[in-house]
């Protein structure tokens, strides 16, 4: 398991959103690890509709925007997601673990979807598609 300095994650704060107020009451997390080792992802996975009310109900309760190192950048990038066409979700995301989002898969994300699959970025990417929190709001309305 990483914790701590093994992973960090940076929040990276944008416009106000439905989750903005839990990621705004967890102290920025400081990484240990030297300046430069951080990697934005542009990340790709399928969504497990089956999970939509456990998902929003930890993202409203501030679950995981608590968790350390990397919760404010998992909120964040919730809401930073987006559905495309084809069904897949699509975001950018920041990490410092040597294997791309490895924190974050094994506390959050392989929980929630499959086929996530990553791609290196120079920097937080706009994507085209339907606002990801929507269509989880959607989802976990309807369950």
């Amino acid at each position: 398991m990483l914790v701590g300095s093994q992973c960090g994650a940076k929040a990276a704060r944008g416009g106000q959103s439905l989750l903005a107020a839990a990621a705004e009451n967890v102290a920025p997390r400081i990484s240990n690890r030297p300046f430069g080792h951080d990697m934005i992802y542009r990340v790709t996975a399928r969504f497990k509709k089956t999970s939509a009310a456990e998902l929003r109900r930890k993202l409203l309760e501030g679950t995981i925007a608590e968790q350390q190192p990397d919760g404010p950048e998992l909120v964040d990038s919730m809401n930073r997601a987006v559905v495309k066409e084809s069904g897949e979700i699509e975001w950018s995301e920041m990490c410092y673990c040597s294997s791309p989002l490895a924190h974050e898969r094994q506390t959050v994300l392989d929980q929630h979807f499959d086929e996530i699959a990553t791609e290196v970025v120079s920097d937080y990417e706009d994507h085209e598609g339907r606002p990801f929190m929507d269509y989880l709001n959607e989802l976990a309305e309807s369950t």
